[in-house]
C-alpha cells in the first residue's frame, strides 16, 4: 500500500531540506492554479502566472502554516501574484487588453457515455464562463469560480481574497443575484 503524504508532510520535508518535494507540491497543485488564472488570463499569461505563483510559494514556503489547506495558502498566493499582474498593468503605458479563450475541456469530467452530450455541456460550462468573465466584475468572477469549480468553503475563499466571512457571503450573493440578471436578459 503506497500512502503518499499529506501536503503540510511534504512542506516540513522541503522546509527541512528535501527541496526535491517541492516538485510534488506542484505536481498537485498546478492545474487548480492554471484554471484559477485562466478566469481572467491568456493560456499563455496563465501559465506564466502560475509559474511566478508556485516561485512565489517557493520563496515564502515558510510562512505556510499547517492549520490551513496547502491548496487555499497557495490559491492566496495565486491571488495576490493576481493582484501584481493587474497593479503592473495599470502602471504600463502600453497595457493591452488580456483576452484568452477558457478551456473547459481540461478539466470537466466526461461521465457521460454519449460524447455529443458530453460535448454540448461543456461548450454550455465554457460559455457560461466567458459571459461570466466579460458581464460580471472580476471578484464576482472570482468568487463564483472558487465557490463552484474549485469547491472552496466560504471561510476559504475569505483567505484566498483577503476579505471577511460575511464580505465573501456577500460578494457571492451579489454575483449570483448578477449572473441571473444577466442569463434572464439573455433569454428570447
Amino acid at each position: 500500500m503506497n500512502l503518499s503524504p499529506s501536503d503540510p508532510i511534504i512542506v516540513q520535508s522541503v522546509l527541512a531540506g528535501d527541496t526535491g518535494m517541492f516538485e510534488e507540491l506542484v505536481r498537485r497543485h498546478q492545474t487548480m492554479v492554471l484554471r484559477f488564472f485562466q478566469l481572467r488570463h491568456s493560456r499563455e499569461d496563465a501559465m506564466d502566472l502560475t509559474q511566478e505563483t508556485f516561485l512565489r510559494a517557493w520563496k515564502s514556503l515558510a510562512t505556510y502554516s499547517s492549520q490551513w489547506k496547502f491548496s487555499t495558502w497557495l490559491l492566496a498566493v495565486a491571488h495576490q501574484q493576481n493582484a501584481m499582474f493587474f497593479r503592473k498593468r495599470a502602471r504600463s503605458v502600453e497595457s493591452q487588453r488580456v483576452d484568452g479563450e477558457f478551456e473547459f475541456s481540461n478539466f470537466l469530467s466526461n461521465r457521460d457515455p454519449d460524447p455529443s452530450q458530453s460535448l454540448s455541456r461543456e461548450e454550455e460550462a465554457e460559455n457560461l464562463w466567458i459571459l461570466i468573465r466579460e458581464k460580471l466584475s472580476p471578484d464576482q468572477a472570482e468568487v463564483l469560480w472558487l465557490f463552484y469549480v474549485e469547491e472552496s468553503s466560504i471561510s476559504e475563499i475569505a483567505q484566498v481574497m483577503t476579505r471577511t466571512v460575511a464580505s465573501v457571503k456577500t460578494l457571492l450573493f451579489r454575483a449570483r443575484l448578477a449572473l441571473q440578471k444577466v442569463l434572464k436578459a439573455g433569454e428570447p
